[in-house]
């Protein structure tokens, strides 16, 4: 909770931060902490913005009142124009409209809003910050709106029980007495107000010294950190933690707890991949080693900094020397340990970060299809090809009110015409079913591998829950491969089967394709509407056939042109050692006769 404080104080302090995100599961107070927070100042109102506003609501849009009484199209303000100089609040922001949610922080950050909507044009000017909250387990928010936030923090709920009954008996005295609650953190919410108020006055004069813009930058690409954002984002906290301790420069700890603010949302795992001669990381083996920072980065930081040099001596001629910068060795050195304080935190958090099922699977499209029935959630409008038994009220109003005055009323308040009417465009997400199709034989044990699969299907059957997916669990070992769990939505159901169930034995790896394809068949048939994804988790070796064969692989290879269905997708996850070449050459085979997906289950921890 107190870094999700921290990064609500450096968007007070410092209006160019745009947007905080907040992240945290049911319940750990998010809600609480931002209506505190408003508490804190009294000058910024923070304005919620409901999850299911349409566009006009809050970007605004014509002012039927107007356009009905006059006849004139005028535009009318959204509850967008009522933030300016205010918070915005989004809470369950990865529950709203991606196209909105998009539109919104792209006029936040840009700092102006523009409508052109039903024959109306207007701009007005925009200064506000986004807060967002949201529960990670529910659905993530794409990858390009995060990027906006320049900060995003997790609350992680608290464990210790001490803490546990301190909440509750927070919780009790403020329902007993909310004004006799107020009054014992006045002082605190005063001290807090004072703060920020200083470090406001002290933040233009915070100098960001040009070997911590370097130091940023470098480790923002060697985290993998994709667009310029998170540079910027960094170097604009460093200097507001700096104002925040009341300091005029910006200390090695103010950069890495910068980083720290601002990467999380922002960092791709490919530094958790296997290094050279090193171990892979946790998912694999609880003593891999961390990463560390490439000796070449390190020992190319000066003379990054001297081309900087250069650069400000041309745009500064006879100003004067800024004096020499650190030595080579200490630049590493304090490189090396911003670096390791920084991937340390970021590290504990992206541990906190389920895998991402329809990733896995191969899902790339994350927009809901367009309903061609009277159902799912109304996004948007149209003109209507002939009749429509979906029309949109508010749309058709828009479209007929400029019209009023010219018209006939013939004793009606408004009179609508057939070129006015309006059809409502819809959207319900298409539904996926998963099989789970495990292998539990013996090389799965000998290998130590079963606890590390449990715990990879326990993380990736967390999306198919919270997107209401149905999921099947198929298991084969010695020559039997069975449906365990029909499909269903328990995720409880699936885990349990799964560690209750036999183990040992031979791999009978055809039986269980025939198996989970055919189950995948009958269920489709009774969902046409669906699409069937298996996620076959094996080391390959398949050494039982299903049929009378001598080669129980060369089996495969026969049988896969066969079962192919376009409606069936299949995701070879090698579960075999990490050292197993042999094995794991027999899942890449496999996984290229079913033409599906392949990922080594170290890896994951990308998705």
């Amino acid at each position: 909770m107190s870094l999700a404080k921290r990064a609500l104080i450096c968007a007070a302090v410092d209006h160019s931060i745009k947007g905080v995100l907040i992240k945290g599961p049911s319940g750990t107070g998010k809600s609480v902490l931002v209506r505190a927070f408003a508490e804190v100042l009294p000058e910024r109102d923070v304005i919620n913005i409901p999850q299911n506003i349409t566009d006009d609501q809050l970007f605004g849009g014509l002012d039927l009142e107007k356009a009905v009484s006059e006849g004139k199209a005028m535009v009318s303000g959204g509850l967008l124009s009522r933030t300016d100089g205010n918070f915005v609040y989004l809470d369950n922001a990865n529950l709203m409209d991606g196209r909105t949610l998009d539109s919104l922080m792209e006029c936040i950050e840009s700092g102006k809003v523009i409508l052109e909507r039903e024959g109306v044009s207007a701009e007005y000017l925009l200064e506000t910050t986004a807060i967002a909250s949201m529960d990670p387990s529910e659905r993530d928010i794409p990858d390009s709106i995060a990027d906006r936030f320049e900060i995003c923090v997790n609350i992680i709920p608290e464990k210790d029980f001490r803490e546990r009954a301190e909440i509750v008996r927070a919780d009790m005295e403020h329902r007993r007495d909310i004004s006799a609650y107020h009054e014992d953190y006045r002082e605190s919410d005063a001290e807090t107000a004072s703060i920020i108020k200083s470090a406001r006055l002290i933040l233009p004069s915070v100098v960001l010294d040009r070997d911590d813009v370097v130091t940023i930058v470098k480790i923002c690409r060697e985290l993998n950190v994709g667009g310029h954002r998170a540079d910027l984002s960094a170097a604009k906290v460093s200097k507001v933690l700096a104002a925040l301790d009341g300091r005029a420069f910006v200390t090695d700890t103010d950069v890495s707890d910068a980083l720290v603010l601002c990467l999380p949302h922002r960092r791709t795992l490919r530094t958790r991949e296997k290094a050279e001669g090193g171990k892979v990381f946790e998912l694999i083996d609880d003593s891999a080693e961390d990463i560390q920072p490439d000796t070449e980065i390190v020992e190319d930081v000066p003379v990054l900094v001297e081309e900087f040099d250069e650069e400000a001596e041309q745009d500064q001629e006879g100003a004067a020397d800024p004096g020499p910068l650190e030595p080579s060795a200490s630049t590493g050195s304090r490189y090396d340990a911003i670096f390791e304080r920084a991937k340390e935190a970021l590290d504990e958090i992206a541990e906190l970060e389920a895998f991402r099922l329809h990733e896995i699977a191969g899902i790339r499209s994350k927009r809901a299809p367009l309903s061609m029935r009277n159902s799912g959630r109304y996004r948007g409008f149209r003109v209507p090809k002939g009749k429509t038994s979906d029309p949109a009220f508010d749309a058709t109003v828009r479209a007929a009110a400029p019209y009023q005055i010219s018209r006939e009323s013939n004793g009606l308040s408004i009179k609508i015409e057939s070129q006015d009417i309006r059809e409502k465009i819809r959207v319900r997400r298409k539904s996926c079913s998963f099989i789970f199709a495990v292998d539990v034989s013996g090389s799965l044990v000998k290998g130590g591998m079963m606890g590390i699969v449990q715990n990879a299907i326990r993380s990736m059957l967390m999306e198919s829950y919270v997107k209401r997916d149905r999921v099947s669990l198929v298991t084969f070992r010695e020559r039997v491969a069975e449906v365990a769990v029909p499909f269903t939505r328990s995720v409880e159901m699936i885990c349990d089967t799964l560690e209750q169930a036999p183990v040992g034995g031979s791999t009978p790896l055809a039986s269980a394709i025939i198996v989970s394809r055919d189950y995948a068949v009958n269920y489709l048939r009774k969902h046409p509407g669906e699409n069937c994804y298996i996620i076959l988790i094996t080391d390959g070796c398949a050494t039982t056939p299903a049929f009378p064969c001598a080669d129980a692989m060369g089996e495969i290879r026969r049988i896969a042109p066969v079962i192919k269905d376009p409606k069936i997708e299949w995701t070879v996850i090698n579960s075999g050692g990490v050292y197993d070449v042999k094995r794991k050459d027999d899942a890449r085979k496999l996984a290229e006769y079913l033409d599906a997906r392949y990922i080594d289950i170290k890896d994951l921890g990308e998705y």
